[in-house]
């Protein structure tokens, strides 16, 4: 995985949860594993975010309108945005 990458980021992401959603593990369990890979997902984005900036207008609205909903979504559909997660 290319820690520069957000595709990369993402796609990782998007394997280990599709790997855990696949476990048989207890729901508490599963939801906070899920939480956790979310939060480290939104965290690697940001710090590419931090460290390289944007080299356009067109790939900041990118990012923000596709790339980090790709995560961002997944904790809207656990229901988690409203507790503060």
């Amino acid at each position: 995985m290319d820690v520069n990458d957000p595709h990369s980021i993402i796609e990782e992401f998007e394997n280990a949860l599709y790997k855990l959603q696949h476990t048989k593990e207890n729901q508490f369990a599963l939801v906070e594993k899920m939480v956790s890979l979310c939060s480290l997902a939104l965290l690697d984005l940001s710090e590419i975010v931090i460290t390289n900036g944007f080299k356009s207008r067109e790939g900041k609205f990118y990012f923000f309108k596709h790339l980090k909903p790709k995560v961002y979504s997944k904790m809207c559909d656990l229901g988690l945005i409203q507790y503060g997660f």
